[in-house]
């Protein structure tokens, strides 16, 4: 049993986050939480997960980080969260 990503950005600090891409995709479920904290964790996904991280780990590499949202994807990953500010300044637009 999950939660719409729509009724989790309801929910603490997620209400403080904003969607920059991906609108059709907010009444997917997110089935399990996972911290991104090496560049090949799609390896460990099984779908259905909201995926946070600051991108420390391929902070300098947007091949990697385009890599990782298409990876993702086909994954079937709910969502990625990524905290800019601390690692990276902004969201790359090409992600």
């Amino acid at each position: 049993m999950g939660i719409s990503l729509k009724n989790a950005m309801k929910l603490g600090k997620l209400s403080n986050c904003n969607v920059i891409a991906g609108h059709n995709g907010l009444d997917k479920i997110i089935e399990n939480v996972t911290v991104m904290e090496v560049p090949d964790v799609v390896k460990w996904l099984k779908g259905g997960e909201l995926v946070l991280t600051s991108l420390f780990a391929i902070k300098d590499d947007h091949d990697a980080q385009n890599v990782l949202v298409q990876q993702l994807y086909y994954a079937g990953a709910t969502a990625l969260a990524i905290k800019p500010f601390k690692t990276i300044k902004t969201i790359p637009e090409s992600i």
